[in-house]
């Protein structure tokens, strides 16, 4: 639900996360979240799931692309080992509870490896 969450409100919406850390911050967010899903016009968000075994491990690939511009992931990540935002979290998540992620596509596209 994090990558679906993601890839619609920065990929498709393209909401700024740093807002949530000013006064207020988050109910703006949410506010532009609400008017940006009323005025959309067009956008698309893919999400695929597979299993698969590498090493012995068993895997469920999910693949999740937008048909935003991409972001810059290791920027972000980044930011995430500096400092306690409050935002970025959902990524750090992410990384925590899979054995890997992959950007592709200029961050449009995020591929999660979870053991099970």
């Amino acid at each position: 639900s994090e990558l679906l969450t993601n890839a619609i409100d920065h990929g498709i919406l393209k909401l700024d996360s740093s807002l949530k850390s000013q006064p207020e911050g988050f109910e703006r967010y949410l506010a532009q979240r609400e008017n940006r899903l009323a005025a959309l016009t067009s956008g698309m968000v893919s999400v695929s799931i597979e299993k698969s075994i590498e090493a012995g491990r068993r895997l469920m690939k999910i693949t999740v692309r937008d048909s935003g511009e991409g972001f810059d992931y290791q920027r972000i990540e980044e930011k995430l080992r500096q400092d306690e935002q409050p935002y970025g979290r959902g990524l750090a998540l992410v990384r925590s509870l899979s054995s890997r992620i992959e950007f592709r596509h200029n961050g449009s596209e995020i591929v999660a490896y979870y053991p099970y």
